[in-house]
């Protein structure tokens, strides 16, 4: 009889994880304390976009291509959200007429 893996449910594992950001101490079942692999600079249950912020805006020793790309990312993260916020405020104001 052949042995079923149980599927661990969730969604997957950031791509910083391993590359740009150490797993510290266990908070709680699946939290980790996150540190940066680049400065000192760590944080308890943050998501993902606070460390891209991070690696984007305010580590100073990481490398110039990994800021760049970050950058990159948060700038599409906000054009994404200030589109989504218009059409919201549209479909309001529709909505109040």
């Amino acid at each position: 009889m052949s042995q079923v893996s149980k599927k661990s449910g969730g969604r997957p594992p950031s791509d910083l994880w391993n590359t740009h950001i150490k797993k510290g101490k266990e908070i709680s079942k699946g939290n980790y304390k996150e540190i940066c692999n680049y400065c000192p600079y760590s944080k308890y249950k943050g998501s993902p976009q606070d460390f891209e912020e991070h690696l984007a805006n305010n580590c100073l020793n990481v490398p110039s291509n990994i800021r760049q790309t970050y950058l990159n990312k948060v700038l599409i993260d906000l054009k994404t959200l200030k589109n989504q916020l218009k059409k919201f405020i549209k479909q309001k104001y529709l909505i109040l007429m």
